[in-house]
């Protein structure tokens, strides 16, 4: 028999609103209540530490195939595993991309020889991943796919993204989307402002990310699609976000850690 108590956590569980430090009992792998431990259960002190359901990271870059330099399914996993993620959606940035029925089995194929948890991987809503032409999104469903990106870029011509968000929404999936104004952020290789400046590089305006973000909740709002914007960064976007989830629009929206830390 193995018994634990782990002491002093804060312990997180949003499906039920629970944030608190408290005590949690473990009794042969399953959550007791304290009471059920014997005398001889071991206590581990973990004041200042966090217990919570696992982790899903919605944007993970596994780079394999082709850029394993950087990461790969198992390295990538296994970092996970050690944070506390128990899922990872991956994006489809690959080299080359997955953007067909036939690079997202070999994909699965992939992931099931190497993944040490569980994986689903996303695919271009675009041929190739070039923002040019609509994938076969019903094909890709069919074949098990669970949600579909260009992730790192988005279609410039309302239009297409138009049509991508109506085809979505008849098969019931998602689209995820990088919000890029490429007339506005190119050839900027950082935010617009007095650091910029000072430093004597192009910037990239924050319109550049608001505009695709009016667009596609505007979208959102013409098609019903399920729309979830990936890495904002302005106070802009994120009213924008606020103020479609008020109207009770299928919108969402991620933040990267690094736009809350190092600014």
């Amino acid at each position: 028999m193995h018994e634990y108590l782990f002491c002093g956590a804060r312990i997180l569980v949003p499906a039920r609103a629970f944030d608190a430090v408290a005590d949690l009992a473990i009794k042969d792998g399953v959550i007791v209540e304290p009471a059920e431990l014997s005398e001889q259960a071991q206590k581990i002190d973990l004041s200042g530490k966090l217990i919570a359901p696992g982790f899903f990271d919605m944007h993970v870059h596994l780079r394999e195939p082709g850029q394993t330099h950087k990461e790969d399914i198992v390295s990538g996993t296994k970092a996970a595993a050690a944070g506390g993620f128990t899922g990872l959606l991956a994006m489809p940035n690959t080299a080359p991309p997955i953007a067909d029925v036939e690079s997202f089995q070999r994909q699965q194929e992939l992931l099931a020889q190497k993944a040490i948890i569980p994986v689903l991987q996303s695919v271009a809503f675009t041929q190739r991943r070039e923002g040019k032409a609509l994938n076969d999104l019903a094909a890709l469903k069919d074949a098990g796919v669970r949600a579909f990106t260009d992730d790192g870029g988005t279609p410039q011509d309302e239009e297409l993204m138009r049509l991508a968000m109506r085809t979505a929404q008849a098969v019931n999936l998602p689209i995820i989307d990088h919000c890029e104004d490429y007339r506005l952020s190119r050839p900027g290789v950082m935010h617009e402002g007095a650091v910029s400046r000072r430093l004597g590089l192009p910037g990239q305006p924050r319109l550049a990310e608001e505009r695709i973000v009016e667009r596609n909740i505007r979208l959102c709002r013409e098609t019903g699609c399920r729309v979830h914007l990936q890495h904002l960064s302005s106070a802009g976007s994120v009213q924008l976000l606020r103020q479609a989830r008020s109207e009770g629009l299928p919108v969402s929206g991620e933040v990267m850690p690094h736009h809350l830390l190092f600014t």
